[in-house]
Order: structure tokens, then sequence, then C-alpha cells
């Protein structure tokens, strides 16, 4: 006699509708995963085309600080890139340059060099130069150099309260009428001093810029400006000194295609650190180009490249090489006047000379969208 009545077994599988349910379940799970991983592997890849591409534009952007126009033109034109010239503008392009990225990327690089003014809106909080037609210096502004712009041109717009109680009432009140101000000259003076602290590591810069404006045989008056500035020890050094033109009213002294106005600029650099940590100090003294004052003159103001001294020196005899403050200049016209040997960069833009906004592009080959773009200034 059995004791257990054989049970029956149940050894049925699955259903194909549990299965549906169960792979529907893991999928609704399973989706937002996905979708997660998929997207930051999609991002990863942007960021990381865009941190390449950028690195290419970086890379560009410094070969084209480094060498002149005419390089620039003849070896990218033999290497097959379209470049252009706008003759009503004078802006360079550069389209088609061929360049790889870290992870392989074939990108394509676009450059333009555009002299044209730099303008801000109000309230930027940068600052503003529409009125003194500026070429273009948007890569500065906020940048670690020192400019000089506000002490050298703010003083021409004071002259009335500079000249007050030295002229006669009814002079005073006209002069910034042309009879009178095309007899008064302005005289600039820039002292820079350098102090290094070998304990901190650190450059200290003190410039007085003075100047003086003197009018006939009235004492001279004077104005006093001046700027600190420190940098540590791997920093690039750099000046900037923009100098929109003050006399437009004289004609004395006539060039070949402009006059020679009476404007003169002296720049004096001391150092007073040790030796061994002496600096090269970089001094650019860019003019700017300002519209002519007197009636019927058609002819372009400039400075006088003899009225420039560095350290008790002419310019057009001072050396770079063999001076630690080394000068560049777009004063001067290095074909009819001398050899501007330390010229800022040349273009075909404004009698000769130029500074540019130097803007980059970079897309994928074979592709539209830009990947990323580069500003700054050359």
């Amino acid at each position: 006699m059995r004791r257990f009545a054989t049970r029956k077994l149940n050894n049925k599988g699955m259903s194909l509708v549990e299965l549906l349910v169960t792979v529907a379940i893991i999928a609704l799970i399973a989706a937002p995963l996905i979708n997660s991983f998929l997207n930051a592997m999609e991002t990863n890849s942007k960021a990381r085309l865009i941190q390449n591409g950028t690195a290419v534009a970086q890379d560009t952007a410094e070969l084209f600080k480094s060498f002149d126009l005419d390089t620039l033109v003849s070896t990218y034109e033999a290497d097959g890139v379209t470049v252009s010239f706008d003759d009503a503008t004078g802006i360079y392009t550069f389209e088609g340059i061929e360049a790889e990225g870290a992870d392989g990327e074939d990108f394509i690089v676009d450059v333009k060099l555009d002299p044209t003014q730099y303008r801000v809106g109000e309230g930027t909080g940068k600052v503003e130069v529409n009125d003194v037609n500026l070429p273009v210096f948007s890569g500065l502004y906020g940048s670690d150099c020192i400019m000089l712009y506000r002490q050298y041109a703010g003083p021409d717009e004071q002259l009335e309260e500079l000249f007050a109680g030295k002229l006669e009432p009814d002079t005073l009140s006209r002069i910034n009428d042309i009879d009178v101000r095309k007899d008064i000259k302005k005289s600039t003076v820039v002292n820079i001093v350098c102090d290094y602290n070998s304990t901190t590591g650190k450059y200290l810069y003190k410039i007085n810029v003075e100047i003086t404006y003197t009018y006939d045989d009235v004492e001279p008056v004077y104005v006093v400006k001046t700027l600190e500035k420190s940098y540590d020890q791997n920093e690039i050094h750099n000046i900037y000194m923009l100098c929109p033109i003050f006399d437009r009213y004289s004609t004395a002294d006539m060039a070949t295609d402009y006059y020679y106005n009476t404007d003169s600029i002296k720049i004096y650099y001391t150092y007073n650190g040790a030796p061994e940590f002496k600096h090269d100090m970089y001094f650019y003294i860019a003019e700017q180009k300002m519209t002519n004052m007197l009636p019927g003159q058609t002819l372009q103001e400039r400075i006088n490249p003899r009225n420039v001294y560095i350290n008790d020196k002419q310019y057009t005899e001072y050396n770079n090489e063999s001076n630690s403050l080394k000068v560049y200049t777009n004063i001067g016209d290095r074909d009819t006047t001398f050899d501007n040997k330390y010229g800022l960069t040349y273009g075909d833009y404004n009698t000769g000379t130029a500074l540019y906004e130097l803007s980059v592009d970079v897309r994928l080959e074979g592709e539209d969208k830009v990947v990323t773009s580069f500003t700054t200034s050359k």
C-alpha cells in the first residue's frame, strides 16, 4: 500500500505573453538609462570635438600672429587656400585651411583679418572709443596688457579748463576753434619705471604720462596721468599706447602723400631690479587715423616719426635688438619715409599700416556648421 499519492507535477514553462510582458518591463526600465548613456556619449563626443577644434583655432591664431601678411598670403596661396582682399574695408580672408585635430579630425579653418573700427555699445563697461576712430583692439580689452588711452587722449578734451586764467576770455572761449587750436602744440613724455621684487617674484611698473600743451607765447600747461601694473615673472609685459592725433590743423610740414603734424612723443624706460631678472618690455605706439579739420585739406595728417624718441634716441635710429624696451609703431610710412623695421602689422588699409581683429572659424570637413570660433588681435 502506497503511503503518498503521486503529485501531479506542473512542468508548464513561461508563456509567450509573460515573456513579452517581462521584456516590455525591462525595456521601460532600461530605456531612460540607455538614452542617458547615449546622450552622455554624444555630449562627450561634442565636447571633445569642440576642445580639439578650439586648440586648432588657437594654434592657427598664433601662427597668423607670428608672420607678416605678405608671408601669410604667399604661403597659403601656394597651399591652395583661397585668399581674398576687400579694397573697401581692408579685410583679408583665408578660406579652406586644412588642419588635423588631436583625435584625427579633419578640420577646415577660415580666418579673417579685419582692420575696421572697433565699436562698443553703451553700458558694456569697455573703454568707449567710437569718438576717435580707433582701429580694432577688442582682443586687448580685458587682457593682461597695460593700455594707455585715456591717459593720453583724455586731456585733449579739457583745454578750456587747462588754459583757464592763462588766455584772454575771448580766446579761451574759442579754444577749440581752428584759428586757436591750430596754434597749440602737444608734447607727451611717457616715463616707465620697472621694479622687481625677488621675494614675491613680481614686477611693478609705474608709468607717468606727462603732457604739455603750448600756445604761442603763453606759459605752457601740464597734465600728469599715472598708472601702475604688476606682473608675475612668467607673464608677457606689453604696453599699448593708442594715439589719436591732436594736431589736425597744421600743414607746415608736408610729406609726399600726407601732412606731418606737430605732435611729439618721448618714451623713457628704466629697470631697477637685479640684472638677471630683467625682462623685455614690448611697447606698441598705435597712431589713429583722424578726420582733417582745415577747410579744403584733403591729405591725411600723420605724426612725424622724427618727433618720436625712445630713451633720447630718435625712433628712426632706435635699435630694438640692442635694447630691452622693444618698440613697435605704425607711425611713418615704410616706403616713402624710412625703413620702419619694427612696424605694427602692415596691410593695404589706412595708408599702408593697420592693426587687425583676427577671427578664426573651425568646422569639420564637408560640413558648413562652425564647430568653434576664436577671436584675438594681430
